[in-house]
């Protein structure tokens, strides 16, 4: 083996070791696995060990020892950024599961409003991609680029980020609905709409916050085997995409060894690539227009003016593809390597410390208080947390989207609930005279 290469696996085990330790204090002093460190930290730990000692076999490039060193600062200044936070809360409450589910004692009562909601969005997404099939020659159609191109635009793209805050309410309120054998159905039939459009993070979005709502406020030993799992499921979901993908080209075989190969090579192309690329990122800081992170704001000042100019985030925050493996190409770089493309360093540094206050901030007021805006505000931020080593979230209208809708439809549910409240009261005082 190469001497450059063992210096690598030397250097990932430092470095994993360092941020297990890092792990155990922040659980030591939580008492929970799914903290914003513990979350983001994880994957990458995952991902060194397997790149560096398993997947370099197979001709993975390796993550380097720049890569490791850049990855290590930004996570440990995540831990840092949590340890000064902690301090401003004292006695935070033991009963999370318990003001968590508040939300359901709230909002149980809207379950078959969201479930009409849900299957009017499910049926017009669905729609949309039959027509497609049938304009373009059936379902193989599914298996073209273009195919995502025309989901992601238009009104169903607007319907996909309101059918996954419905599904989000949805599996909140599970609980405390008694339809939940509609509402399983109805969850099934929305995470089709919203996977048939080809994006994968928007069903990883409410994977990942659905098993985050129900196990924050669960012991230690029953969170990481629910994370295992969810990682398990989210392994499977993947690779139901390329499974319909070989279906769509007609490549599907079971004795076919190359598809199996194909699942396996892009499977973890899309997990494990982050950190490999980043090593040529490393090279180019500063290269993006320093306004990149507020593309969002730019195009609604665009939209509101009556102004046509729209600027596309998807060149902004990534550089080019890279050949990964044979065959295999990649241009993602991990949130960080995003933050560095646009303003090296010192960017880097500011954003991750500025998310991780903000994160924690978030973990600890919900946990101490009821609030569903402070709910859902910190399992968005956990997810993006979690998915730190792919790309990051702050360029794309769905985010902020997904918050607003979120938002509206507590407002519009509590106003529903005090109006009812109120008219109850007036009645009740009307009897009284």
């Amino acid at each position: 083996m190469k001497p450059e290469i063992i210096n690598i696996q030397i250097t990932t085990v430092a470095f994993s070791l360092f941020f297990l330790l890092l792990s155990w204090v922040e659980v030591k002093r939580l008492k929970s696995v799914i903290t914003p460190f513990v979350v983001a930290a994880i994957p990458f730990i995952i991902i060194l060990l397997l790149v560096n000692f398993v997947l370099i076999d197979f001709q993975f490039p390796p993550v380097t020892m720049r890569s490791q060193l850049f990855i290590a600062s930004c996570l440990f200044l995540v831990w840092l950024s949590g340890f000064v936070v902690s301090g401003l809360f004292k006695n935070i409450s033991p009963s999370i599961n318990k003001i968590f589910f508040k939300f359901a004692e709230e909002f149980n009562r809207f379950d078959m409003v969201l479930i009409i909601i849900a299957w009017i969005i499910a049926f017009i997404i669905l729609h949309k991609a039959i027509v497609l099939f049938k304009q373009h020659g059936g379902f193989a159609y599914f298996g073209n680029q273009e195919y995502e191109n025309e989901m992601i635009v238009g009104v169903v793209a607007h319907l996909v980020q309101l059918g996954k805050v419905v599904f989000i309410f949805l599996i909140f309120i599970f609980n405390k609905s008694k339809h939940k054998f509609l509402m399983f159905v109805t969850l099934f039939l929305l995470g089709i709409a919203i996977a048939s459009i080809q994006v994968k993070y928007h069903i990883m979005f409410v994977i990942f916050i659905a098993f985050l709502f129900y196990n924050i406020g669960k012991p230690v030993k029953n969170q990481i085997k629910i994370l295992a799992i969810s990682a398990l499921a989210l392994f499977l979901i993947m690779n139901i995409f390329w499974f319909t993908l070989t279906i769509a080209w007609g490549t599907f075989g079971f004795s076919k060894a190359g598809v199996w190969e194909f699942f396996f090579k892009q499977t973890l192309n899309y997990f494990v690539t982050g950190p490999m690329v980043l090593d040529t990122w490393l090279s180019h800081p500063a290269i993006k227009p320093d306004w990149t992170l507020l593309v969002v704001v730019l195009n609604f000042y665009y939209f509101i003016t009556g102004s046509l100019v729209r600027i596309s985030a998807v060149p902004l925050v990534n550089m080019y593809f890279q050949q990964t493996a044979p065959g295999l190409y990649s241009n993602v770089g991990t949130a960080y390597g995003v933050y560095y493309l646009i303003g090296g360093l010192p960017l880097t540094f500011a954003m991750v410390i500025m998310v991780s206050i903000l994160s924690y901030v978030f973990y600890f007021k919900s946990i101490r208080s009821y609030s569903p805006y402070l709910i859902f505000l910190n399992l968005l931020f956990l997810t993006m947390g979690v998915l730190s080593f792919f790309v990051q979230y702050f360029t794309l209208l769905s985010t902020y989207e997904a918050i607003v809708l979120f938002f509206a439809l507590v407002i519009f549910f509590r106003l529903i609930i005090y109006l009812n409240d109120l008219i109850k009261k007036t009645k009740s005082e009307l009897r009284l005279e």
